[in-house]
């Protein structure tokens, strides 16, 4: 009879009511009346005619018809928030059709009422009764044969699991279905499914399975781009036309006006993420977010549902706080929004309505802690009260996840008061409460504010202990949302999973004893061998949490081998080096070889000018005073030197070249020299990844004239095995010709001739010849060690942005990895020539490390910016030679092709040799 909040029940189609037998005049005039003022939402005057109708029909014998009234009567009173009233109809309507003899007619009628039910769960926050309502309704359905009833059913279905954020399992539930989807007449529940798969799509993305079942249906937009968001918009625009109800079209407006907010906070983090000035910034956002600010405007003006409404003005607060934190720009449409607080307070209980209540809290303490007040929103007490009032609700509703959010919330707001002690006994309930409702998504949150208000506290060992907890519950959720093809814009790497590791090992460094005593010899506890263990251990999650982030996809290799393990089992001169980049300092990790163990005294006797050291037999750290903005625009400097073709000969510009070094390797010198390292492998944090380390100076030699260099993600390698040279052979391709809007590479022939000429078994693939289908042909009929790509290339911290150019046809970071896995053997060596890093972004070289990952190669060699062809020919060439014709290793054999650069008048600037990084094993 009526169409419910999200749900159409069989009886709102007419099924059941145009087969049941005629009753009074009087009765069915008033459930037609009550439908007409239900579908016109006046559900006050429909309850009326319902509970009228109710009366009428108590003395009579037809308990079908009784049992359709009380549930369409639920149905109204849902719409209302009278929530024990809809379920003491759901549970009398049931309990009179259970009562009647089993029939098609009573099957049709139990389920459109067991689909009433199911909603009325989901608003109150019981998801799993939800769905098992759900199913039992599409039980009965596929029974009658009732392939409208098990369509409506399944997407239903599928909204319910978008609840309760099972968005993978939603779109799974959805999938099947679309066929029959598209398939039906236009008609509300056609608007319905578009709506369930265009916010399904914003979410989880697409994997080309719903492109090519909508292969008649998508538009070319004017960008060109039709990328995951892109599809979202149109099929929730497709929803919007063929609504009918004004609680549906106000429903499509806000999907996508969440659509357009998920495209602002994309564009956000991507231009953060490529260093873009505060004004382009602001310029590019603004167009996101007036779209997004339009959109929820129409959901405003489209419908009387309150609930609806707040939803969409809590989500231009949210954007315009968002904006004003980011931008510092105050917003005179922030003002209009103080009266949210009493609209929510009238509203009735039910799940939509904790939620709201939290979001609004949440986004006003943002609010308040960067403008410092909240002289202009309700005051702390009233945002108590508030919250204390939602953990009620919750509580009624029996919403372990509700309540742990609410409680959670209120613990943030005593911490914002620095309230330490009530934020502490606050989050610990909360964090029960989230363990019970089995939510690691809420409950890593709360045990990270647990951990900072105990830092806060100085109770530091039982920080560590709740920051290690919190560890491993994000490692679950982080697991979980990578199945996401899309990056969800509530869980963004750099805002909810990096400051967990680097305040975890803030306090793991913080707790390192300081030495003055110089010449000391003290001998450091297990304890402190142990945290900074952790530390470079955690330091090397964070690296590959990092990269999978970046990649969309949980990382994982066989063979993989312990970076300890192979220094030390091998006797190899290695040390690898740990620059951790905090907000205030930078603090080094050295891991020196323990085969090789010296006594510390005979370090530190020579380790005069440290002043703030700690030791242990093969561990060694340091501290240095520099704040991670100082140290970002030293390494911004350096490059820009570099690039601009200046070193360190020049006395201008020769203290640019130093103070790097001093911070990063002076401090390491005795215990380096002591050891007798030949090779330094880094695993770079932050803005050091963008360094060129070996134009680091000493005052008087280059790094590279003292060590062979190497990165590394830290803790293991693909393959430890030393570079097999016998029967060695390059599959050697570049593009030499000027393509589109890249300038020519005239000296990639003679580069990939000389490859040849040293390796005769190698195979060129030149210009025309260089094409995907040419890679792969090659690939496949033969064994490749060593896949040389001299053509221009570009590594991005945005993964669709990272992509090398064969012949007029880019090839991005997947696509390289599904041609090599053709490959019999994985590669020794993958050598990029003529890359570049986008110029600003700070993380760029996650795009050099995606490659080397996904290209499963051992060693991986590449330029972090781009270099003059007739430099990068004369490097390769002396790279393949000392390679081949020496016994040397692969970091070896770079650093002499450096070196022969260095020593030659016309090359020795850093800018020909020193943009060339080896990441990965380096034997």
């Amino acid at each position: 009879m009526f169409v419910s909040v999200s749900a159409i029940p069989a009886i709102a189609q007419g099924s059941v009511a145009q087969q049941i037998p005629p009753i009074a005049t009087d009765a069915r005039t008033l459930q037609q009346e009550a439908k007409e003022l239900y579908e016109g939402e006046n559900y006050e005057d429909a309850i009326a005619r319902l509970e009228v109708a109710k009366h009428q029909l108590q003395g009579s014998g037809n308990a079908l018809e009784k049992a359709l009234v009380s549930s369409n009567l639920s149905l109204a009173y849902q719409a209302v928030g009278q929530w024990e009233d809809a379920e003491e109809e759901i549970a009398q309507s049931l309990a009179l059709l259970e009562s009647l003899e089993s029939s098609p007619q009573i099957q049709r009628a139990t389920a459109g009422t067991l689909e009433s039910r199911s909603q009325l769960e989901l608003t109150l926050g019981k998801p799993e009764a939800s769905l098992d309502s759900l199913q039992a309704a599409m039980v009965l359905y596929r029974e009658l044969q009732n392939s409208t009833g098990m369509l409506r059913v399944g997407i239903n279905q599928s909204f319910a699991l978008q609840e309760v954020g099972r968005d993978r399992a939603a779109l799974q539930q959805l999938l099947p279905l679309i066929p029959t989807i598209l398939a039906q007449p236009d008609s509300p529940l056609k608007a319905t499914a578009f709506r369930s798969l265009g916010n399904l799509l914003r979410v989880v993305g697409d994997d080309g399975t719903i492109e090519q079942l909508f292969e008649e249906f998508w538009q070319q937009p004017e960008t060109g781009k039709l990328d995951d968001l892109e599809k979202s918009r149109q099929l929730l625009r497709q929803s919007l036309e063929l609504s009918i109800s004004s609680q549906d079209i106000a429903r499509a407006h806000l999907s996508l006006g969440n659509t357009e907010r998920a495209a602002y906070f994309r564009e956000k983090d991507a231009l953060e993420r490529l260093g873009r000035g505060k004004q382009k910034q602001v310029s590019q956002l603004t167009k996101f977010l007036d779209a997004a600010l339009a959109q929820y405007q129409k959901v405003n003006n489209q419908t009387i549902f309150p609930l609806l409404r707040l939803q969409a003005q809590l989500n231009s607060l949210s954007l315009l706080v968002d904006f004003e934190r980011s931008f510092s720009t105050h917003s005179q449409q922030l003002q209009q929004f103080p009266n949210l607080l009493t609209q929510l307070k009238e509203l009735p209980d039910s799940r939509g309505v904790i939620y709201a209540e939290i979001n609004f809290v949440e986004t006003l303490l943002k609010l308040g802690e960067h403008r410092g007040d909240f002289s202009q929103f309700p005051n702390n007490n009233e945002l108590e009260e508030f919250l204390r009032r939602a953990i009620a609700q919750s509580k009624k509703l029996q919403d372990n996840r509700a309540k742990s959010y609410s409680t959670g919330m209120l613990g943030k707001l005593y911490e914002t008061q620095q309230d330490w002690e009530g934020a502490q006994k606050v989050t610990q309930s909360a964090i029960l409460l989230a363990d019970a409702a089995k939510a690691p998504d809420i409950l890593y949150q709360w045990q990270w504010q647990l951990g900072r208000v105990l830092r806060e506290q100085r109770e530091v060992q039982d920080a560590i202990a709740v920051y290690e907890q919190a560890i491993v519950t994000l490692d679950i959720v982080r697991q979980d949302l990578l199945s996401l093809k899309n990056q969800d814009t509530r869980f963004l790497f750099r805002d909810n999973v990096e400051p967990v590791y680097r305040e975890l090992v803030d306090l793991l460094l913080q707790q390192q004893v300081k030495k003055v005593a110089i010449a000391s010899e003290q001998i450091e506890t297990h304890q402190d061998k142990k945290k900074l263990n952790r530390s470079r251990r955690l330091m090397e999650q964070l690296q590959i949490a990092e990269l999978e982030d970046y990649l969309r996809c949980q990382l994982g290799h066989k063979n993989l081998a312990s970076l300890d393990e192979v220094i030390d089992n091998n006797r190899l001169n290695a040390a690898v080096i740990y620059p951790i980049v905090l907000e205030d300092r930078l603090e080094i990790i050295l891991k020196l070889p323990t085969i090789y163990g010296v006594r510390d005294k005979n370090i530190i006797a020579r380790n005069e000018i440290i002043a703030d050291s700690s030791h242990t037999s093969d561990l060694m750290h340091f501290t240095q005073e520099i704040s991670a903005r100082d140290l970002e625009a030293k390494v911004l400097k350096l490059r820009e030197d570099i690039q601009e073709e200046k070193d360190a000969e020049d006395e201008d510009y020769r203290k640019d070249f130093n103070e790097l070094y001093e911070l990063l390797i002076r401090p390491l010198e005795p215990a380096l020299e002591a050891h007798k390292i030949e090779t330094l492998v880094f695993v770079l944090d932050n803005i050091l990844k963008n360094l060129p380390i070996s134009a680091l100076y000493d005052g008087e030699q280059y790094v590279i004239e003292k060590y062979s260099i190497a990165l590394n993600l830290g803790i293991e390698l693909i393959d430890s095995s030393p570079f097999e040279k016998k029967d060695l052979k390059v599959l050697a391709a570049g593009v030499s010709e000027k393509i589109e809007n890249r300038d020519a590479l005239p000296n990639v022939g003679l580069e990939l001739e000389t490859i040849q000429e040293i390796i005769p078994s190698s195979k060129i693939l030149l210009n025309q010849s260089f094409t995907t289908k040419a890679l792969q042909r090659e690939i496949e009929t033969q064994y490749f060690p060593v896949l040389h790509l001299a053509t221009h290339g570009k590594f991005s911290s945005l993964l669709e942005e990272t992509k090398i150019w064969a012949y007029r046809e880019a090839i991005n970071v997947n696509q390289l990895e599904n041609l090599l896995q053709r490959q019999q053997d994985p590669l020794e060596l993958l050598v990029l020539s003529a890359c570049e890093t986008a110029i600003g972004d700070r993380r760029a070289m996650l795009g050099m490390a995606g490659i080397a990952f996904q290209a499963g190669a051992k060693s991986t060699i590449g330029s972090i910016f781009a270099v003059k062809d007739r430099s990068a020919k004369l490097l390769m060439e002396k790279f393949y030679r000392n390679l081949i014709e020496s016994d040397a290793t692969i970091a070896e054999a770079l650093r002499r092709a450096q070196l022969d650069l260095l020593s030659d008048k016309t090359y020795k600037k850093p800018y020909h040799w020193s943009p060339y990084l080896l990441v990965g094993n380096w034997r």
